[in-house]
């Protein structure tokens, strides 16, 4: 496998199942499978709502952010280069498809039950907007639905997908509680939904991990009970969230990607409270569609200077941020919320960043009777990563 350009990314759903397949009988099942419902995936692929998946990146424009650095991880030194991080979410949600059919044929599921889950699993992502969970940020802060909420309504609402999925004798309800993560099919989607991103994007990093990986977790998988995972062992959870914690130290979380991720929070914040572009145009747009929509208002005088600024930060140009704008951090809302108070008024608003709950996920994993709680390991990470980044308006 190349660090530059991952294997995975080249696969289509057929090849990514069989690399993820452990077992004889585990590949046998997921081949009929695809022989039953294969022809079902393959037209949810080719609808223009998940064709749009192909022109989203999957971090937005934090594939922008920062140089190449050589960091420890897993016993190794590796260079870490955020500049790779160009896959799509269409990519990665065939991995997760991929990832829930070599699941659910290593748990032996029926297959009409795995057909939900792996319809599921295509879907969960089709809601999302450009800039990734930035967009999707901005927009909730004026009351817009999330990129969950969108993608749970695409699926139930009548149209195409849901045509589609009762021609196979699929509950599109029953496809929304997947995405919902309820039940024991939802469970399964919390699991594959992290390890194909861990394994993508760390992949992308540069981190020497594949789907070698995928099948000592789906080997050591038992099921699900309780909101536990029922496992032979907690090694490949442990080192799941260690991947977890290292993509986001690298990556998500990175000083040089939250300053991209807070200038699409001041600017979508921006022209949404302002009326220019409205909610609706920046859910359904492709990552270009928007870049080209705010180039022009920036070109044609309808955005105001200092909001160049934060469109060219977006594009990984911080060189004129600090002309208009402090950088800072805070550990707490209270701390941003007394120098938030200081600029209220300003024409200019605060550009804001900050996902705190990202180290917060944990796993239960369940060995014979004994519940053991996985966590991830952030006694190294940055401290900055957990704290609320904010571009605050020179006065």
């Amino acid at each position: 496998m190349s660090a530059e350009f991952p294997a995975m990314l080249t696969r289509n759903l057929r090849e990514h199942v069989d690399a993820i397949c452990a077992g004889r009988d585990p590949r046998r099942r997921a081949k009929l499978f695809l022989k039953k419902y294969g022809n079902l995936l393959d037209d949810l692929c080719a609808l223009p709502e998940l064709q749009r998946l192909k022109k989203l990146r999957q971090y937005g424009v934090k594939m922008y952010a920062g140089q190449s650095s050589l960091v420890a991880f897993d016993g190794q030194m590796i260079s870490v280069s955020r500049q790779r991080l160009i896959h799509t979410r269409y990519q990665h949600s065939l991995l997760v498809c991929a990832h829930m059919i070599a699941l659910g044929s290593h748990l032996q599921i029926d297959y009409d039950e795995l057909a939900i889950a792996a319809c599921g699993a295509l879907l969960h992502d089709i809601g999302h907007t450009p800039f990734s969970h930035d967009g999707d940020l901005a927009l909730m802060r004026i009351g817009y639905e999330s990129h969950e909420a969108r993608s749970r309504r695409l699926v139930f609402q009548p149209g195409a997908i849901s045509s589609l999925l009762e021609r196979y004798s699929v509950q599109p309800g029953a496809v929304v509680d997947v995405i919902r993560e309820d039940g024991y099919l939802g469970q399964m989607q919390k699991l594959v939904d992290t390890l194909a991103y861990c394994i993508l994007d760390t992949s992308c990093l540069g981190a020497l991990v594949d789907e070698s990986f995928s099948k000592e977790v789906i080997a050591s998988t038992l099921g699900f009970e309780h909101g536990l995972v029922v496992a032979r062992n907690t090694a490949p959870f442990r080192r799941l969230m260690e991947l977890r914690t290292f993509l986001g130290e690298h990556a998500i979380l990175h000083h040089e990607a939250r300053l991209n991720a807070a200038a699409v929070d001041g600017l979508l914040c921006y022209v949404l409270q302002n009326k220019i572009i409205s909610a609706s145009v920046i859910a359904n747009s492709t990552d270009a569609e928007m870049r080209k929509i705010l180039e022009e208002y920036c070109l044609n005088g309808t955005l105001p200077e200092w909001s160049h600024t934060l469109f060219r930060a977006i594009y990984g140009d911080h060189s004129g941020l600090h002309a208009y704008w402090a950088v800072r951090y805070f550990d707490s809302e209270a701390a941003y919320g007394k120098v938030a108070e200081c600029v209220n008024g300003s024409p200019v608003p605060i550009a804001r960043n900050w996902q705190h709950d990202f180290f917060s996920k944990r796993y239960f994993v369940q060995i014979g009777s004994t519940a053991v709680e996985i966590e991830p390991r952030t006694h190294k990470v940055d401290p900055r990563c957990n704290m609320m980044i904010a571009l605050i308006p020179h006065t």
